[in-house]
């Protein structure tokens, strides 16, 4: 989409970021637009799954965003591409959640997702892999304590607690993870933001970048600025998100201090202008 210059590359986050669930951020518009002016080139990663790469970038282009969706990393590919590292032959798992974009990824590395009605009782052992449903309850976590047998590994699209969508905050796939890593007593390998593997994989396979050439602009400290400051890289957060000022104030770690703060996409701009000569 863009042509690079002097190396530096931007990862931005979306809901929270770019837009707020159907409305699009006040000035990430005109962020875009100049960073396409100056040739810096970005890219988008997200740690919502449930779309397919191309609804996002349909989203986009409502919004007078134009990209393609290889410009685009969600969660859903992320985990997809954990699971195949792990089981280079796999050739189906059992799926929980995750709307078109999770079967899309699967589908897309020849796995078949298996709802968790569709137990395959004379099949060895193969990963669940969850994904954000809105409708997990009692009885979903009771069929997955059925399949324990046929559970080989548990991966999930990602671990966030919460996140923002018309300026909402929900519960997001980490609170079914809790859930369920406690039932089966079995831990979860996620594969968003703040983890380390859909960071390499971004870095290496999407953007084919270094770390001390990235910026990442986020508005969640747990996944985005812990995830940037876990590889050694500067990180914005976009404030009016889904972090709040008062998590600022008393921060468990200094894992989740952003490198600058930004009130909204405007101010994020004028410090990106002060940031990028040192990358050129």
């Amino acid at each position: 989409m863009n042509v690079p210059k002097a190396g530096l590359q931007l990862i931005f986050d979306l809901d929270g970021v770019i837009y707020h669930g159907d409305r699009v951020n006040p000035g990430a518009v005109e962020l875009l637009a100049w960073l396409q002016q100056q040739a810096i080139p970005y890219h988008f990663h997200t740690n919502a799954g449930q779309r397919t790469r191309e609804e996002i970038q349909h989203k986009l282009a409502a919004m007078n965003i134009y990209c393609d969706p290889g410009d685009i990393t969600t969660a859903s590919e992320t985990v997809t591409a954990y699971v195949v590292a792990d089981y280079p032959d796999i050739e189906y798992v059992h799926t929980l959640g995750g709307g078109n974009g999770l079967r899309q990824e699967l589908e897309l590395c020849g796995i078949t997702p298996l709802p968790l009605e569709k137990q395959q009782e004379k099949t060895a052992p193969c990963p669940l892999v969850i994904g954000l449903t809105e409708d997990f309850n009692y009885d979903m976590m009771s069929k997955i304590l059925l399949m324990e047998e046929h559970i080989s590994d548990i991966y999930a699209t990602d671990n966030d607690a919460r996140f923002t969508a018309n300026g909402q905050l929900f519960p997001g796939t980490g609170w079914q993870n809790a859930a369920i890593e406690y039932v089966m007593n079995k831990k979860i390998k996620s594969s968003g933001k703040p983890a380390r593997q859909a960071l390499d994989y971004v870095l290496s396979e999407k953007i084919n970048s270094s770390v001390e050439n990235v910026i990442i602009i986020g508005d969640n400290i747990y996944s985005d600025i812990a995830g940037g400051n876990a590889i050694d890289c500067q990180t914005i957060l976009i404030m009016g998100g889904t972090t709040k000022a008062v998590q600022l104030e008393n921060l468990e770690s200094e894992i989740y201090r952003p490198s600058h703060i930004a009130a909204d996409m405007v101010q994020c701009r004028e410090i990106l202008t002060k940031l990028i000569p040192a990358y050129q």
